[in-house]
């Protein structure tokens, strides 16, 4: 005759922490296999966490990697003033999220893009209009250094 195992709070705890593990493990490398390509290159900024390289044209790129157990980072691209800049949040699946940020009369702007690199609350329209080449001269240069495709 088999005995039944008894489910006991020893056997819940143990597979609770297994399952923890499992989890820290996955992401572990999620991270480190997403985001290695992406800081190629670069120069470590936070240990483990942000890479940071200047380009010879004067942009400044960034990479952030995802926080503790977080599967969002971002890369990042500014203009050599740092004025304006282009914030790419990769996806697993595709179709990468894009913000811009602008500095504008002492006013710190962070607007939703969407894939044509347009505002895509119609409130914020008029400003990005206004530097949508700046917009796009990032998105393109963005494509090169990280070698993705930003939906457009």
């Amino acid at each position: 005759m088999k005995s039944k195992k008894k489910v006991t709070t020893k056997n819940i705890i143990l597979l609770v922490l297994s399952m923890f593990i499992l989890w820290n493990v996955v992401w572990f490398s999620w991270r480190k296999i997403s985001y290695t390509k992406y800081s190629a290159g670069m120069n470590e900024y936070v240990e483990n966490m942000s890479y940071v390289k200047q380009g010879e044209d004067g942009h400044l790129y960034n990479t952030k990697y995802p926080d503790y157990l977080s599967f969002v980072g971002n890369l990042a691209i500014a203009t050599p003033d740092e004025k304006i800049g282009l914030i790419i949040w990769p996806q697993i699946f595709g179709n990468n999220k894009v913000g811009a940020q602008i500095i504008e009369d002492d006013a710190n702007y962070c607007i939703v893009l969407d894939e044509q690199l347009l505002a895509a609350d119609q409130k914020d329209a008029a400003l990005i209009e206004k530097y949508q080449s700046d917009i796009a001269n990032l998105a393109h240069k963005a494509e090169q250094f990280w070698n993705i495709k930003i939906n457009k």
